[in-house]
């Protein structure tokens, strides 16, 4: 199996090599979109792009109004892939799952895995497991809405791996910032951190 990984970038500059390195022992493609801009338009980059370029990533570079148009950019690269990781900025696995899934015979459009999403620290783990969302999808995909597909199943199979999304970790100022920029701002108050 070709597999390929999409990795939407914004303000990652201390995290991207790490999370692209994570996965160039068993990807055969790697594009990261950096957005020169948050999806709200209200913050500039500081520093991901350059980062990105002294990997082995294939990185692109461009301003895009929506998740889901960034998604669907970066997917123009990775055509020629079967299946791709859709990854953030701050989502890891372990080695061990990472073999295991290139390993794996998928056929469905997409899949699933268990989810740990982190609060501030490694240590503050929320609302694990309650929404799934796509980590691997067939190449020909379509994003439509942030990381909802078209076509997509409402209860695909999910896939014996974790994936560790590190979100919601680091200052609070940096927090603040995610909740009015990222593509949920429209549905989380910045209030609840406070």
């Amino acid at each position: 199996m070709k597999l390929g990984v999409m990795i939407c970038a914004f303000r990652a500059k201390d995290s991207i090599k790490g999370i692209i390195k994570q996965y160039e022992t068993i990807a055969d493609k790697i594009v990261v979109a950096v957005s020169k801009k948050s999806w709200k338009g209200n913050l500039e980059d500081e520093g991901t792009f350059e980062e990105a370029l002294e990997t082995s990533a294939t990185v692109l570079y461009d301003f895009w109004k929506e998740e889901h148009e960034q998604r669907n950019y970066a997917m123009e690269y990775l055509r020629d892939m079967d299946y791709v990781i859709v990854s953030h900025c701050d989502t890891y696995f372990t080695k061990s799952d990472l073999r295991k899934l290139k390993k794996m015979k998928l056929e469905d459009l997409h899949y699933t895995c268990r989810v740990l999403t982190y609060f501030r620290d490694l240590e503050t783990v929320i609302d694990p497991n309650i929404s799934l969302p796509t980590i691997i999808v067939r190449s020909d995909a379509e994003f439509n809405f942030m990381i909802n597909i078209e076509g997509q199943d409402t209860n695909p199979k999910e896939l014996p791996i974790t994936c560790y999304h590190l979100s919601w970790t680091g200052s609070k100022n940096k927090i603040r910032d995610k909740i009015t920029s990222y593509s949920h701002a429209a549905e989380i108050s910045v209030d609840w951190l406070e």
